[in-house]
């Protein structure tokens, strides 16, 4: 519990928990007085509230679970060579910190879920470092433990140069964009070369063939980049999971056109050359996140595209699209605990199924 308070404790001083909306020069900003004057796209703010009947709430998580498991996962820091891809392209080294189960075995095949972080994170913030594993790590350990979760591979990202936070003047969003090439180039290749993932080889052709376990998620800026990956690898991706984060905080959003989210994300479905039988993604936010409102601004836009865009129960079929919400959560690490505990068992089964 300690770890939640700190993690809570560190975000809204920092409102980290901006992470997706705040700067250092707006620190005393609150969700009330976003509209406009944080960076994002101006927005008409908040979006008139919605009510849909295919919301999902989102578990809260037993206490036993935030603590050190009987059978523990590792974390390790995992080095690649990528380069400043929204720069002058020169080389550098960067690392992601990994998780695998309990008793990984290099012989066997697992799921992998990338995760990324949000605005001023880093690679550390979904679950902790080697030496303090977090709350989140805890959390996975048990739920592959008490069998809700197929053991698997977890990977924490970031898309700033060098692991440094940037000092950007738009809250990050064209990183958020240009993170694909990265991801796709650099990323994918030197992970799932080095552990085994249901990837035959780490090539092209092996990334593509394995996509149906493969899963990107992120919050907040990290979510403004899962939805990214939605519009740009496809190829290699079927599971996405954008938490507290829409294209309308992306560098493509059209300021206050509330259409648009929907349209460019199935413009990119299309363009890519896939359908709605083709991804699964499940959407979540907090009840008292200032970004809920946004969230549901893409949700709406989807909602225009009935015959793409199909909401409801995870399992239910058809449905390629699902919307939780934690309630009483804002901005925060607790939310995206609840997360994970209540949707990886529900992508660990898609993806196993």
């Amino acid at each position: 519990m300690l770890h939640i308070l700190k993690k809570t404790a560190v975000s809204l001083l920092s409102i980290s928990l901006l992470m997706g909306c705040a700067s250092t020069a707006s620190i005393s900003q609150t969700a009330e007085d976003t509209s406009g004057k944080d960076g994002h796209p101006e927005m008409e703010d908040p979006f008139p509230e919605q009510t849909y009947d295919f919301t999902k709430a989102i578990s809260d998580v037993p206490d036993d679970y935030i603590e050190a498991c009987g059978q523990p996962g590792s974390l390790t820091r995992f080095y690649y060579t990528t380069k400043n891809y929204d720069g002058d392209s020169s080389d550098e080294i960067k690392y992601a910190t990994v998780y695998t189960p309990y008793h990984y075995l290099s012989t066997n095949q697992y799921n992998i879920l990338y995760l990324m972080h949000g605005y001023t994170g880093s690679a550390d913030d979904w679950l902790g470092t080697p030496e303090e594993p977090d709350d989140i790590k805890n959390c996975i350990d048990h739920l592959i433990e008490d069998g809700s979760v197929e053991p698997m591979i977890v990977v924490a990202l970031t898309y700033y140069d060098n692991n440094t936070d940037e000092n950007t003047d738009n809250y990050d969003i064209y990183l958020t964009k240009g993170f694909s090439t990265e991801f796709i180039n650099d990323v994918m290749p030197a992970v799932e070369s080095t552990y085994s993932t249901y990837a035959a080889s780490a090539d092209e052709a092996g990334l593509a063939a394995s996509r149906d376990h493969r899963l990107f998620g992120g919050f907040s800026m990290g979510g403004v980049t899962t939805w990214y990956q939605f519009c740009s690898s496809l190829k290699y991706v079927r599971y996405f999971y954008p938490a507290s984060g829409s294209l309308y905080w992306g560098p493509d959003s059209q300021g206050k056109d509330t259409t648009f989210g929907g349209r460019f994300a199935l413009n990119a479905l299309t363009s890519q050359g896939y359908t709605k039988d083709d991804f699964y993604m499940y959407m979540t936010t907090g009840s008292e996140d200032y970004a809920e409102s946004i969230v549901e601004a893409q949700i709406s836009s989807m909602l225009l595209y009935p015959d793409t865009f199909i909401f409801g129960d995870p399992f239910t079929a058809g449905v390629n699209c699902s919307y939780g919400i934690s309630d009483g959560e804002d901005h925060n690490f607790h939310g995206r605990l609840r997360d994970i505990y209540t949707i990886l068992p529900i992508f660990s089964k898609k993806m196993n199924s």
